[in-house]
């Protein structure tokens, strides 16, 4: 369903997805959601994967953004200057 959201629909269901309390739902959410969030929204999904305290869980959704790691590194160092 994420890929045929309109692009306010899609950023309205990855808020939702990072409130779920559970981890599960959540994890299987934002995974779906993940890939197709505008890039500008990346910092704001890593640091939703980050809080995952399961680690297979955490691995799994974070496995998702490893073609957009080289931006996050950059997005990370430029905050740091």
């Amino acid at each position: 369903l994420a890929p045929h959201l309109p692009k306010s629909l899609l950023i309205e269901a990855f808020q939702s997805a990072c409130t779920f309390e559970d981890e599960h739902p959540r994890t299987y959410a934002l995974n779906e959601i993940i890939l197709y969030l505008h890039k500008s929204l990346l910092p704001e999904a890593l640091e939703a994967v980050r809080i995952i305290k399961d680690e297979f869980s955490q691995a799994f959704v974070l496995s998702k953004l490893v073609p957009y790691v080289p931006e996050i590194l950059l997005k990370v160092l430029e905050s740091i200057r």
